[in-house]
């Protein structure tokens, strides 16, 4: 047996109490050296029998009641012991000495430990009848067996001492052997296994040791140490016949219910007892009525009584009908616990089935709480959910027909909630959390409020369930708490997973845009390096050729031919319009910003729209009016013509922005000119407005043309782009007014409808939009 190191020194002491009780008597010690009729003189036993006057009394008792005929004429020892035969003196020597000695040393140890008054769960008189009543069974089974290798002497001592194991604990161990029959008792099963439990060996063991230390014989030994074995457990030895015989008589014993054994596991019946250990059960059937007479006798001798054999089956009938009774409370109380949990794994089901997958938390609060409340029983149910340490408290509100949710602030103790909440001990943040929900709702500060802990996260967020029930509450079966946990954790978890994964899709996407950007700024240095090194070796060819074409242009007469220099010229300008263009997008032009009017510079872009394009009046500016409140996204009036096509605000405070209005102008300018060019009847409008998200200044072009392809819309911005006729536009507009807008730290948003027109806004920073002109 492999025990801890702590525990092998627990049994050892034990063991080493075992070997300090009191040895058998002088007298039983000889006997024991007896082993056959050989090896003994008659005087000599005689002798030492009547030195005992007790044990001299009892040897002849046994006399008068030998079926015999002659036991009233028995009045010595020696014609006793040539009566009865050396083999039951000596097993009558030895019961009687072991009982004595063991009744003695347990009345002195209760006397010791002042213990005698108190309940005491071992039943040592029933504990002896019991005894006798193994050894009176084996006697009687041993004889149907007359050549068999146990012989009845041998059975009735073996049958004495089988269990003495248990009143040694008793002895020795007081306390803790009233514990193990507690717990088998309760439990309904045998004490050996109980006894390895809590005290760390069993009586087989314990019986073993005792009967080394007395001296007795292998066989006593065995049986005390394997008894009740399985048959195909046991080793093949002189003794298993003994041991098998013994097995069975306990069998027998308990089915009778003769005495009180200490054990309380449901016991075979006699025939299958029999077919177990080997046994005729016909034979062993046989011996059944003349066991409680012969047990009510051997009990006199050793003075447990005068009871005659009927008083000693209404005992055992009386004992058997305590069992039964015992057996029924036992059922009764396993099938209230049966339906207990049948009830409770109904709930549990009920809110499983009730919580589907990916529910949020307040979804699965919300059936936390109508389960609670089929639980305990009807009330108002509050739960508080604390996403982090520092986050807002969600308090959701449940009531039979309705819940509600309120966010509120999270207290200024609110880091002592974690502190105090423990899953054993909650009531000390009780006390926060009672005050929080008050100052919310005074409703909430009624006393009587129950909290129970649902995911508990020192040092992050949790979850709390608080409870005012109608009717007392009871406990809250633990299993039925552990689903409530367990679906709240899930629901956490899946919040998370849910906010993490769009918090990845945003970090991707931000992580493509800024790629994006990375690449166009690697491609704009790249094409800065071109534009550079184009502008510095074809600027001077094209300033001659410009030059001398203009001259040839002044000198020429012919209209053909002067056309054809005119053209020249303006193939040279075209071309340094282009280097000029490449080289604003990979060089930008340092920024002059000033305090500007915004509508003043989108007059200044208008103009020049119309001016490049070749159309007039078409542009209408949309301004708020002055009852916008600031931050509303809301349409002005149209301002009014005025002169030269410009047209100038009426009755409007006018916004000013930190910008340059140059590089501004010309930004808006080629918003402009596209939307002129997109087509349409209606008129180009250019609205500003403030965004109430962010506070940036929106300055919109809306034009009524056909709109954009989804692959100009993906591309608008490339350089060079264009899906107009080859030879009509460079493709640089939007790239180069995206571009002075960023100077400003701004955007530029294209937002089309195939078939219903374009929106071109730029979104400049709320420093630029803060300042309104007096």
């Amino acid at each position: 047996m492999d025990l801890p190191g702590a525990q092998a020194r627990e049994v050892e002491l034990i063991l080493q109490q075992l070997d300090a009780l009191p040895t058998l008597s002088p007298i039983a010690t000889r006997l024991l050296s007896i082993s056959s009729a050989e090896d003994y003189r008659l005087d000599e036993v005689a002798r030492l029998i009547e030195s005992d006057p007790a044990l001299t009394a009892k040897i002849l008792g046994l006399c008068r009641r030998a079926d015999k005929g002659l036991g009233d004429r028995i009045t010595t020892v020696r014609r006793a012991i040539i009566m009865l035969g050396i083999e039951s003196v000596r097993s009558a020597v030895l019961s009687i000495s072991v009982y004595e000695l063991l009744d003695r040393t347990a009345a002195e140890a209760a006397e010791r430990s002042n213990d005698a008054a108190h309940h005491r769960p071992f039943d040592r008189e029933g504990f002896w009848r019991h005894a006798i009543g193994v050894a009176c069974a084996a006697e009687l089974i041993a004889q149907t067996r007359p050549h068999r290798a146990a012989r009845p002497e041998d059975a009735f001592v073996a049958g004495i001492l089988h269990d003495l194991g248990k009143i040694v604990f008793d002895v020795v161990l007081p306390k803790a052997f009233a514990r193990v029959l507690d717990l088998a008792e309760r439990r309904h099963l045998d004490s050996a296994g109980i006894e390895r439990q809590v005290i760390g060996i069993d009586h087989h063991l314990a019986g073993r040791r005792i009967a080394s230390h007395w001296g007795l014989p292998q066989p006593l030994s065995d049986v005390m140490w394997l008894h009740s074995q399985p048959p195909e457990a046991l080793p093949d030895t002189p003794s298993r016949p003994l041991v098998l015989l013994i097995s069975l008589a306990k069998v027998v014993c308990r089915a009778l219910h003769i005495g009180w054994s200490g054990d309380f596991a449901q016991t075979p019946s006699i025939d299958e007892a029999c077919v177990r250990y080997g046994f005729n059960p016909e034979k062993v059937s046989a011996i059944l009525p003349q066991l409680h007479a012969s047990v009510a006798d051997r009990c006199k001798v050793l003075g447990l009584g005068e009871e005659a054999s009927p008083v000693l089956l209404l005992r055992s009938i009386f004992a058997a009908n305590q069992s039964l009774a015992r057996l029924n409370t036992m059922l009764e109380r396993r099938t209230h616990a049966a339906q207990a949990t049948r009830d409770e794994l109904d709930r549990i089901g009920a809110f499983l089935e009730s919580v589907r997958p990916g529910s949020g938390v307040g979804t699965v609060l919300e059936q936390v709480a109508r389960s609670a409340r089929e639980a305990i029983g009807p009330g108002e149910v509050v739960a508080v959910h604390v996403p982090q340490a520092g986050a807002s408290w969600e308090v959701h509100r449940f009531h039979e027909d309705h819940a509600r949710r309120v966010i509120s602030s999270p207290p200024p103790d609110a880091d002592d909630v974690c502190a105090h909440l423990t899953s054993d001990t909650p009531s000390p943040g009780l006390g926060i959390i009672a005050r929080t929900l008050a100052s919310l709702d005074p409703a909430l500060s009624r006393p009587g409020m129950r909290l129970i802990l649902l995911d508990p996260e020192f040092g992050g967020g949790w979850i709390a369930l608080l409870g005012r029930f109608t009717e007392p509450a009871p406990e809250i079966p633990p299993t039925l708490l552990a689903a409530w946990r367990s679906a709240v954790a899930s629901a956490v978890q899946t919040e998370r997973a849910s906010h993490l994964g769009e918090r990845l899709v945003e970090a991707n996407r931000s992580l493509a845009e800024a790629q994006a950007r990375l690449t166009e700024a690697a491609s704009m240095a790249r094409l800065g390096e071109m534009t550079a090194g184009a502008a510095h070796e074809m600027n001077n060819p094209l300033t001659v050729i410009s030059g001398r074409a203009q001259v040839l242009a002044a000198r020429l007469a012919a209209p053909a031919e002067k056309a054809a220099a005119e053209a020249i010229v303006g193939a040279a300008r075209d071309l340094t319009d282009l280097i000029t263009s490449l080289n604003l997008l990979a060089c930008p032009p340092a920024l002059h910003a000033r305090e500007i009017v915004v509508e003043e510079a989108i007059r200044s872009a208008v103009h020049q729209a119309e001016q490049r394009v070749g159309v007039v009046g078409r542009v209408r500016i949309e301004t708020p009016p002055p009852s916008a409140s600031p931050g509303a996204i809301q349409t002005g009036r149209p301002a009014q013509a005025g002169q030269n096509g410009r047209q100038r605000p009426s009755g409007i405070t006018p916004t000013t922005i930190h910008a340059d209005p140059d590089l501004l102008a010309q930004a808006l300018c080629e918003l402009v000119i596209n939307a002129l060019e997109a087509g349409g009847d209606d008129f180009v409008r250019v609205r500003t407005q403030t965004d109430a998200s962010d506070d940036r200044l929106v300055i919109s072009v809306i034009d009524p043309g056909v709109g954009m392809s989804g692959r100009a819309l993906e591309h608008a911005f490339d350089p060079f782009f264009s899906e107009k006729p080859a030879g009509r536009q460079r493709g640089l507009g939007l790239t180069r007014a995206r571009r002075l807008v960023e100077l400003h730290g701004g955007s530029i948003e294209l937002a089309s409808v195939p078939g219903r027109g374009t929106t071109a806004s730029i979104r400049l920073p709320a420093r630029c939009a803060a300042r309104t002109a007096a």
